[in-house]
């Protein structure tokens, strides 16, 4: 299933546009 792959993109594509907004340099954190 792509559930799980589409969760993560969505996590991702949310972070970057988080970071991109407050331009906070990228640092994930897992």
């Amino acid at each position: 299933m792509n559930i799980i792959v589409d969760f993560w993109k969505m996590i991702l594509y949310n972070e970057s546009i988080t970071l991109a907004l407050s331009g906070v340099d990228v640092k994930y954190t897992f």
